[in-house]
């Protein structure tokens, strides 16, 4: 879910029709620039452009009612994002983190942590997609038909999602909204910073799903069964997530060395054996 404060804010007064190309990329120039209160660093290019995409979603909408002849985002191309500002969440971390959020936050972390689902797939999922016995939740909405897709549930989250199926009985959602139980939560990204904050840590949300990716390929989870759980259409998109750490490197040359080994060692037996019988 992006914000749009910021648009609201840079394009005030302005009517759509009146917005042109020239303007979008001074907003990307000027959010770009933009030191964050929280962080005391510049602004993430991944943040730039979720603002740009919402910006040109609302141009889609727009041009499609006829109230705008042309979408002006379509001309601006977006930031680079530098994926290395992600980072992976030790156990050590991680068993800090838990201890300190609050229990929505804790049970969205948990899901996010050994599922990979992103923070709004788990705001918004519904009872109806959480398919215990069969061990799977489904995902029905997306961008792509990629990420309308099913992921598998191992123990810790197929307990954590029974817990609230029993506790919240026959609600539409499984985390559904203290005010309204028929809509699903809001964004818990500012408790998530406040309990970073206090406990000396600086990960976002997001970075939970990068740490279970992270984790599964060095569990030695192929890239292509990974971008299927994550809901990426391409490998390439996948390799974002997949950082192998030096002792990894090193176990996968150890664990190539014992297969070459082996293959050579039998090759070798069956030559003698063929030569032994043609003798």
């Amino acid at each position: 879910m992006t914000s749009t404060k910021p648009l609201l804010r840079f394009f005030a007064g302005k009517e759509l029709k009146g917005i042109n190309a020239g303007d979008v990329e001074t907003y990307k120039s000027r959010r770009a620039a933009t030191i964050s209160p929280r962080t005391g660093r510049q602004l993430y290019p991944a943040t730039v452009n979720r603002e740009l995409d919402a910006l040109r979603q609302i141009f889609n909408l727009a041009v499609k009612h006829k109230l705008v002849c042309e979408n002006p985002v379509k001309q601006v191309r977006f930031l680079r994002e530098d994926n290395e500002q992600m980072r992976v969440v030790s156990y050590e971390e991680e068993a800090r983190y838990l201890a300190a959020a609050i229990l929505r936050l804790r049970e969205i972390a948990t899901l996010m942590l050994n599922t990979g689902v992103r923070p709004d797939e788990a705001y918004r999922l519904r009872r109806e997609d959480v398919h215990l016995y069969e061990g799977y939740l489904h995902i029905p909405f997306g961008k792509t038909k990629a990420a309308r897709r099913d992921v598998p549930l191992n123990t810790e989250a197929r307990k954590l999602l029974a817990g609230r199926l029993d506790k919240f009985g026959t609600q539409v959602y499984v985390f559904p909204s203290k005010r309204d139980r028929k809509r699903p939560m809001g964004n818990i990204s500012n408790t998530h910073r406040r309990t970073v904050k206090r406990i000396g840590l600086d990960f976002r949300l997001y970075d939970l799903r990068h740490t279970f990716a992270t984790r599964a390929v060095q569990s030695g989870m192929d890239l292509p069964t990974l971008a299927g759980i994550l809901g990426h259409k391409k490998i390439n998109m996948v390799l974002r997530y997949a950082h192998p750490t030096p002792e990894h490197k090193r176990n996968a040359i150890t664990n190539l060395e014992k297969y070459v080994s082996e293959n050579r060692l039998r090759s070798h037996e069956a030559t003698t054996t063929q030569e032994a019988w043609l003798q």
